[in-house]
């Protein structure tokens, strides 16, 4: 991946938006899996 390509761009804003984290309550866990789900259901997945 390089740098200030589209997929590496669309990365860091993931990051940005929703930042890697240990999963500490429900809560945390139904929104990571929300998070995950939208990912998905974009159909077509950046690299």
């Amino acid at each position: 991946m390089t740098l200030n390509t589209p997929s590496t761009n669309a990365y860091i804003e993931l990051l940005k938006t929703f930042p890697p984290r240990p999963i500490t309550s429900e809560e945390e866990l139904t929104a990571t899996q929300k998070v995950i789900d939208s990912l998905i259901d974009k159909g077509e997945l950046t690299r």
